[in-house]
């Protein structure tokens, strides 16, 4: 059940932060195709090693604690 969570949890993450990074970029007043491209190849990256994610925020992860 812990795997499912912390594979919830880093999708969660993922995308939340792919929102951030597109708004903030848009609101800078990047052009669409830069923001959109930035979301890609940080999708991109954190979908090809999701622990990179959980460096961060590994507050939110109860087994990464207790070691």
């Amino acid at each position: 059940m812990t795997k499912l969570v912390d594979t919830i949890l880093d999708f969660a993450i993922i995308v939340g932060v792919s929102l951030i990074l597109f708004y903030g970029l848009t609101f800078l007043g990047a052009p669409l195709w830069l923001s959109l491209i930035c979301v890609a190849i940080w999708g991109g990256f954190t979908g090809y090693k999701p622990k990179i994610v959980r460096k961060p925020f590994k507050f939110l992860y109860k087994d990464d604690q207790e070691k």
